[in-house]
């Protein structure tokens, strides 16, 4: 139906409905609730309509025209009639070519029709997107543009144009492809007759290794003029070397800026402008428009298809994306600027962490993240780690420590004129990987005298092995009230956690201080011994607990009454007591999706364990055992010898303990028959050792086990080793006759050797 006849025909039925309104009008609501209970159709749902349409055209049409003369009830009934039908992809290009796309868009805002008005659209949009992107059509398209016949041009511009962004990567890529070198003019016009939609594909165009793509694109961005653009040609206006295309930037920003004499004032500080826009991304602070799946829009410039391509990406990635765009630029306006060589550094970084993952081997080689930071010697990394830092980047942080770990020296330990070293820093960082990794760069360091912060490298590598079995996340419940604690307990049990419940704050803050890592605190507000105030304040300034998420929750609390510290604090929130597990899944869920930083994986932390007692093997052997102290860590030591792979690396650390605890440790791992033969064979090495160092510590009855461990020992080397220990132990002369007596009382001579004839006399 012709739409200026639909809207007359709307005019004479909206006449037609008033002049013959019955005396008794219901209410839609109510016309609606008779419908249902008597099963008949009233004046809400009834068509004014003679005829019924039956065609899939005519049902979308009358959907149409119900809209206009605003009865929606009867323009929903025709429009799941209509979506029943299964419509055809041509059909819906072939409505939307009639009406326009805005006619879809205005049904899907329509309250009264939803879902099937969004449905619609979603269909709807899918079908050209699928019609838009065939290369056979945008090719065809193209063809007729350049060089049709007027219809055929009038025809592709009408199409191109309304197709908005879908075409505009088929255009970014012919204004680099050769055949159509003397059409590029025809091209630019129609990006500027897309206008706005075409500016965030033309901005990631400017990446293009074609100059006279990029040429276009400048002028394009220019002719369309949106202010957003004036940053992305600041990358090209502001070289310190005048080309063309510099000068074609400019003129771009002068249009866009209406005026010549602004664009000198743009250019000033031009380099200080384009680090401040990629520290703004870099830091995930830019204004995106997020989607309801929770991602943005972004454009990248793909070398393989020669264009543009969209991604639907997080903010952060997105940010990292642009960052690099802009620290790029900077940089190439500055290039002997240190804090611009920094800030793109630290992107580099970032996005190196963020493609393969926090706890995988760095790659290397040519054009690898790592083997760069190394060329640019020490210092550039030092310095890219203090901002990382400072801005609380720990992706970069990470990369920068364990490239530090191989081209470092050991005065970047040290303090430096009464301040502490960024390596120093780093293990007081609010990020147990990064503390992990500061603590593995200074022992790749190695230094050979004392330095602050040693302790603090046994404290982190101490607690790396607590991990080793833990494969689940680990969660603490701080709460005086018995059962409550409990509850919430076997709430987190519910969601996969792995948790404990303590009564004090103190006791709290002590478990999580020496104990296991932890993933999550929940902590109820009226906590006692100590209070709320005191037991925040200990965690949050402690660098064992102080990246760990606190959710402060309450009976009768309510979050004004804890405001004061989500603002001191960091990584702490309030929730509602939850009812269960559910609801405490609920109300944490956006808390904990926020994180800086992922829990560590099952994986990781067995990966961290086995390091650090590689490290800690290390760090025992030699000269080393005199810098640091591991008495502090005897706790942890002792524990983690129950894992096999890791007693044969922690024997030698614990070898260096002189307590009662330490030598009986060792005992028992070498009487043990269960135990892997080359952990006993080092268990009995050490304990010989660990006698001559500090004498007998044990007791009886752990001797009476070696002893027994001995004697039963199948294997002839842990049967050797564990006969050293015996002898270590300086048996008495009764031993000495016991263990004499039972060697075999006869045995058999050595054959003599044979008589030599004497040779004969040779007459």
């Amino acid at each position: 139906m012709n739409p200026v006849l639909r809207h007359v025909l709307a005019g004479l039925l909206i006449v037609c409905c008033i002049g013959f309104a019955p005396t008794i009008v219901w209410s839609q609501d109510a016309a609606a609730e008779k419908a249902a209970a008597e099963g008949d159709e009233t004046t809400s749902t009834k068509s004014p309509l003679v005829v019924e349409p039956k065609t899939p055209e005519d049902l979308f049409d009358a959907v149409l025209l119900m809209v206009d003369i605003s009865r929606n009830a009867v323009a929903k009934r025709y429009l799941k009639k209509f979506l029943t039908d299964e419509p055809t992809d041509e059909l819906l290009l072939k409505l939307r070519e009639k009406y326009g796309p805005a006619a879809f868009l205005r049904l899907a805002n329509i309250k009264e029709l939803q879902p099937e008005s969004q449905t619609l659209l979603v269909r709807n949009n899918a079908a050209f997107t699928k019609y838009a992107n065939d290369p056979s059509r945008l090719d065809q398209f193209l063809k007729d543009l350049v060089s049709g016949t007027p219809e055929q041009q009038t025809l592709a511009r009408h199409q191109m144009e309304t197709s908005g962004v879908t075409v505009v990567p088929a255009l970014i890529s012919a204004l680099g492809d050769s055949k159509y070198a003397k059409s590029q003019t025809t091209f630019v016009e129609m990006l500027v007759r897309i206008g706005q939609p075409a500016v965030a594909p033309l901005q990631a165009a400017l990446l293009s290794p074609d100059l006279n793509t990029r040429q276009a694109v400048i002028l394009a961005l220019g002719l369309i003029a949106s202010p957003d653009s004036i940053p992305y040609l600041l990358r090209f206006a502001g070289q310190p070397n005048p080309t063309e295309e510099s000068e074609m930037a400019k003129k771009a920003i002068a249009r866009i800026l209406r005026n010549d004499s602004l664009v000198r004032v743009q250019l000033q500080g031009v380099a200080n402008r384009l680090l401040e826009i990629a520290r703004e991304y870099f830091l995930d602070r830019h204004d995106w428009e997020i989607g309801k799946d929770g991602l943005v829009s972004t454009w990248v410039w793909q070398q393989t298809i020669n264009t543009v391509q969209e991604r639907r990406l997080k903010s952060d990635a997105a940010g990292r994306q642009e960052g690099l765009f802009f620290a790029q630029a900077a940089l190439e306006v500055a290039p002997d600027r240190q804090d611009v060589q920094t800030t793109y550094l630290n992107l580099l970084f970032a996005e190196e962490v963020a493609i393969g993952g926090p706890s995988k081997p760095l790659k290397s080689g040519p054009g690898s993240t790592q083997d760069l930071a190394a060329s640019l010697g020490a210092d550039a990394v030092v310095r890219a780690l203090s901002e990382a830092l400072e801005l609380h980047k720990s992706d970069s942080a990470l990369v920068a420590l364990r490239v530090l770990g191989k081209i470092g020296t050991v005065q970047q330990v040290k303090v430096v004129s009464g301040k502490q070293s960024v390596l120093q820093r780093a293990l007081n960082y609010p990020s147990r990987r990064v503390q992990f990794a500061a603590a593995q760069a200074i022992v790749a360091l190695d230094p050979t005298s004392k330095y602050p912060g040693a302790d603090r490298v046994i404290a982190i590598l101490g607690r790396a092995l607590t991990q080793a079995e833990a494969t689940e996340k680990l969660a603490m419940v701080l709460d005086s009230v018995a059962e409550r604690g409990q509850t919430l307990s076997g709430f987190l049990n519910e969601m996969g956690y792995s948790p404990t419940h303590r009564q004090t704050g103190r006791d709290g803050f002590q478990t999580a201080a020496t104990a296991q890592e932890l993933d999550l605190i929940l902590l109820d507000a009226n906590i006692q011994r100590w209070a709320l105030s005191e037991t925040l304040a200990n965690l949050k300034h402690d660098p064992r607990t102080m990246d760990v998420p606190i959710v402060i929750y309450g009976e009768t609390a309510t979050e004004r009454d804890v405001r004061i510290y989500l603002k001191q604090y960091s990584n702490v929130a309030f929730i509602q007591m939850p009812a269960n597990s559910d609801d405490l899944r609920r109300q944490i869920s956006g808390i904990l999706a926020l994180q800086p930083e992922a829990p560590l994986t099952a994986e990781e932390r067995s990966t961290k364990a086995i390091k650090a007692a590689e490290m800690l093997s290390f760090l025992s052997s030699g000269q080393r055992q005199k810098l640091y102290n591991f008495t502090s860590i005897e706790n942890p030591l002792i524990t983690s010898t129950e894992n096999s792979q890791l007693a044969a690396l922690l024997l030698p650390v614990i070898n260096t303990l002189p307590s009662i605890g330490a030598q009986s440790r060792i005992a028992e791992i070498a009487a043990d028959p269960e135990r892997p033969n080359e952990v006993r064979i080092t268990a009995a090495r050490e304990l010989t050792s660990h006698i001559r160092q500090f004498g007998l510590l044990i007791p009886d009855q752990r001797i009476a086990l070696l002893r027994a461990g001995w004697e039963q020992a199948t294997d002839k080397r842990v049967y050797s080793e564990l006969s050293a220990v015996m002898g270590i132990l300086k048996p008495n002369a009764t031993l000495v006759g016991q263990r004499l007596k039972k060697v075999p009382s006869t045995v058999a001579p050595a054959p003599a050797p044979e008589a030599v004839k004497p040779e004969a006399v040779k007459e």
